[in-house]
């Protein structure tokens, strides 16, 4: 969730860095942030994606501080989480997991990658069932699977409440503006700030939210 396209990367990583009990998750950007910074391989689809520009703000910015303020940043992207399971048994993950198989044997491009996960919450949504992840009490916070049940069966305390997603954009083009979307057991935050649309972040004891204003607006010169 830190890897920013434009040219603020280093600075985002500096703020996110007061927080103290930040749990920073794995996005596909950071995965190439990451082998950029900590490995020199830079993934032939990045640049244009936003690479570019993260490249040459981390440039900049490593003319101006320390090595051991590099080796920060570098150790931050190393250490950035796949997915996370609160104390809420609510399950928190950029994009999606491989449904086919248990959390512990999906791959961080799963994580980071997939779109599959939103895109039948509709489908499932409308029929009255919903997500969930079946929490193996023998590896909490490592396995369990993600499955399809009734809305009634939602008593056993082994289901997590709800899961958070990123990553597939709720933006259309009649709505350019979204509010966060919830379908089936899932949130979606994505509302395209990437793409000219809004910031959302939400308080998730309450699904209170807030939004910035268009990306377009606070930065016109990346529009």
């Amino acid at each position: 969730m830190a890897e920013d396209e434009w040219l603020w990367t280093p600075d985002c990583v500096e703020y996110l860095g007061q927080f103290k009990h930040l749990v920073p998750l794995m996005r596909n950007h950071d995965v190439w942030t990451s082998e950029w910074l900590n490995d020199g391989k830079i993934s032939a689809i990045w640049p244009p994606q936003g690479g570019q520009a993260t490249i040459g703000a981390y440039v900049c910015w490593m003319a101006t501080v320390s090595s051991a303020d590099v080796d920060r940043h570098r150790r931050f992207f190393r250490t950035l989480h796949p997915f996370f399971n609160d104390e809420e048994n609510r399950f928190f993950v950029h994009a999606g997991v491989d449904q086919r198989h248990p959390i512990r044997r999906n791959h961080l491009f799963d994580f980071t990658w997939d779109h599959e996960l939103w895109d039948r919450a509709e489908e499932i949504h409308k029929e009255c069932r919903r997500y969930v992840l079946l929490i193996d009490n023998d590896e909490q916070n490592n396995a369990g699977s993600l499955i399809v049940v009734e809305d009634a069966k939602m008593k056993s305390p082994n289901y997590v409440n709800e899961v958070y997603i990123g990553h597939t954009t709720v933006q259309t083009e009649d709505n350019p503006w979204p509010d966060p979307q919830y379908r089936a057991g899932i949130w979606n935050l994505d509302t395209g700030a990437g793409t000219n649309g809004l910031l959302t972040i939400m308080n998730i004891d309450t699904n209170d939210f807030w939004q910035s204003a268009p990306s377009c607006i606070l930065y016109p010169e990346e529009a």
